[in-house]
């Protein structure tokens, strides 16, 4: 899959700043804007990226990111010599597209929280167009989107005096390869656009429209106005010094989807060590066999590998991690699992005082772990975040007590590794069903194998 930021406009609502500089280079907290949507899609594994903006601003941002390569990716640029609209950019990107799919995300659109797979709406070979769907409570200031009782898209309207739902559609969207051709259908709105509604509603008028939503613990920020500038960078500075984390850093989604090795970023970052970002990006590089996630103290681990002639050696468990930067956990019991592609396992916890801490790893295969925080006085309660764990990423889920937990399996046979501090009490267990929007298992529903007790379980509630 290939993608597209969108970083043209005028800018118009954060004139007198924007009249000398593109409003996607303007800084939130300690990076440039665009850096925020391009490390989204370098993150969902998407290396082949357009960058289309104005004449006057795209050798600024070609000043900026170069050719891609430093990240492991290809960057091109067009031009978009007028804003005519978010649609036109499948016009400008016609050659680039080619017979790829595409993923088009807007300049200005910061996305945080919520693991976003461009798999999730039908993969590489994917056909049809998917969009997210984020509740807000303006949602006349956007595209907003209405669904069925099973969330199959119904209508979608532009910017409604009277909105028919409170789910907006967010700057992320993905397609296949006959998006071009629907752009070159389009005729201008009354605005004298290009709308990406249009482009959205045809694929609705063939029944191949799909939504995804993003979960209760997702941050979406649209940066457009003076207010979400000054908010974005808040929300980023606090993110960031409270997790001792980077958002929106392309080294680091670069580091994470395979692009670059962990001494490439290394070497990226010394040459930047001697501004704030820089000094971050290296301390987190440096320290990186723990990593905070957006759900209070749940961990990723990465244990080291070391690989010789004599074959590979990893550290699966070490204590002292866990009594130095986690809370000391003592694990009474070591599990195995074994399961095939499609199981969606959970999603489980145990009640009280029997709740169990996990710490989870794949030796074979991969899967996708979501886990909810269940704690009523967590800054974090009833938000979700998930992990694919595999055992190529090598990465462990600390899940502390008082989380669901549960996983679907992606790859075709699993051999999954799990500690415990608790033993497992069948009459402390409590669950919610797998079957959610929240819940995105990455299984197309005629695949997923499911235990029919978990199906019994309730419903998951964020009220």
């Amino acid at each position: 899959m290939k993608g597209i930021v969108l970083a043209g406009g005028k800018g118009t609502r954060l004139y007198p700043l924007t009249q000398a500089i593109s409003k996607q280079l303007m800084p939130i907290y300690d990076k440039p804007m665009i850096y925020y949507p391009l490390s989204t899609l370098i993150a969902m594994g998407i290396h082949d990226v357009l960058i289309i903006s104005s004449p006057e601003d795209l050798p600024l941002f070609e000043r900026l990111l170069g050719d891609g390569s430093a990240w492991g990716c290809s960057f091109s640029y067009a031009e978009q010599a007028q804003p005519n609209g978010l649609a036109e950019a499948f016009l400008i990107a016609e050659d680039f597209i080619n017979n790829s799919p595409v993923a088009l995300i807007l300049g200005d659109n910061l996305f945080y929280g919520h693991q976003i797979k461009p798999y999730a709406l039908g993969g590489e070979n994917q056909k049809g167009a998917g969009i997210f769907a984020y509740r807000v409570k303006d949602p006349q200031r956007y595209g907003v989107v209405s669904v069925d009782e099973k969330n199959n898209v119904i209508a979608l309207h532009e910017k409604p005096t009277q909105p028919a739902s409170s789910f907006a559609v967010p700057g992320l969207y993905f397609y296949d390869n006959t998006v071009v051709e629907k752009a070159k259908k389009l005729k201008p709105s009354a605005r004298g656009e290009l709308e990406i509604t249009d482009i959205n509603q045809a694929y609705l008028n063939e029944n191949s429209l799909q939504v995804s939503f993003l979960s209760s613990g997702a941050v979406w920020l649209d940066t457009g106005t003076i207010s979400s500038l000054t908010e974005a960078s808040q929300y980023v500075e606090t993110i960031q010094s409270r997790q001792g984390i980077l958002v929106g850093s392309p080294e680091l989604a670069a580091l994470d989807s395979g692009a670059i090795s962990r001494e490439t970023a290394m070497q990226l970052a010394e040459k930047i060590n001697t501004s704030e970002y820089g000094k971050a990006l290296l301390s987190i590089l440096k320290k990186m066999k723990v990593l905070p996630t957006p759900l209070l103290e749940a961990m990723v681990l990465i244990p080291e590998r070391h690989t010789d002639e004599r074959g590979t050696f990893m550290e699966a468990y070490k204590k002292e991690i866990f009594d130095q930067q986690l809370t000391p956990v003592h694990f009474i019991q070591d599990n195995l699992a074994r399961s095939t592609y499609g199981v969606i396992r959970g999603m489980h916890f145990q009640k009280e005082d029997y709740a169990q801490a996990k710490l989870i790893q794949v030796f074979e295969g991969k899967i996708k772990d979501i886990i909810i925080d269940l704690r009523p006085d967590s800054p974090t309660y009833k938000q979700t975040h998930s992990e694919v764990l595999s055992a190529e990423n090598r990465k462990q889920l600390f899940v502390p007590k008082g989380f669901a937990h549960g996983y679907s399996v992606l790859s075709e046979k699993c051999l999954i590794h799990y500690k415990v501090d608790a033993a497992y009490r069948p009459d402390k267990e409590g669950g919610f069903s797998p079957i959610h929007p929240f819940f995105d298992w990455e299984i197309e529903e005629n695949q997923q194998i499911i235990h029919a007790r978990d199906l019994k379980w309730p419903a998951f509630s964020t009220q």
